[in-house]
């Protein structure tokens, strides 16, 4: 289940019923519910910055692979062949 919308926001609705959800299953383990809703909130920053990271590296690979390509300069400077 992403924790985030399309445009990158965090979805909340799906941060707290992931909560109820990690609460039924710790709550055995001495879990409260609010270490949880933080348990699901710090998954959500996390995929957050990976998704930010990840659109980023993409970005930098365009601009690198823009700079990679051969100019119209030649070995002594000059432009065209």
């Amino acid at each position: 289940m992403s924790h985030l919308t399309s445009d990158g926001q965090y979805d909340r609705r799906s941060i707290v019923a992931e909560a109820h959800r990690q609460y039924a299953v710790m709550t055995r383990y001495g879990w409260s519910f609010g270490r949880c809703v933080d348990f699901s909130w710090s998954k959500a920053s996390s995929a957050r910055a990976r998704r930010r990271d990840r659109n980023y590296a993409a970005r930098r690979r365009v601009i690198s692979a823009k700079a990679a390509r051969p100019s119209s300069v030649n070995a002594y400077g000059a432009l065209g062949s």
